[in-house]
């Protein structure tokens, strides 16, 4: 139940950081919703191994360890999503405009993918502890 519920959330928070950096994260289908959601569920459940990975390799089971293994496993999935693996979509340069005149410029594919993978991180693991305390 633990996973299941791990795994909505995550696609939640794919689907949030997608939005945060629309144009630069390309999802296969446009603004379809259904390619947004399928693309989000594979990554939830790629997310949903981190306390699997986290058992297997022996790191504690702690915020430094979760925000490693989520690091290295984002940044693969966003490179894979990069690459264009299996049509899912790309990584494009983009302008973040969060308003009141603050706008981040991220003028090459490399530095969407690798600000998109420390946003997503600290929003997963933080919801993660979140969960825990609640």
């Amino acid at each position: 139940m633990q996973f299941l519920f791990r795994t909505i959330l995550n696609a939640l928070i794919f689907y949030f950081v997608v939005s945060l950096f629309k144009p630069g994260i390309l999802i296969a289908g446009g603004e379809n919703l259904s390619a947004n959601l399928l693309i989000g569920i594979l990554f939830g459940l790629v997310m949903g191994s981190v306390p699997f990975i986290l058992g297997f390799f022996k790191f504690p089971n702690s915020v430094a360890g979760n925000i490693l293994v989520s690091l290295v496993l984002i940044f693969l999935f966003f490179f894979a999503l990069s690459t264009g693996f299996a049509g899912l979509g790309g990584i494009a340069p983009t302008v973040i405009s969060l308003g009141a005149g603050l706008t981040f410029v991220l003028p090459t594919s490399t530095q969407t993918m690798v600000a998109a993978t420390i946003v997503t991180a600290i929003i997963v693991v933080g919801m993660e502890n979140l969960r825990k305390k609640v």
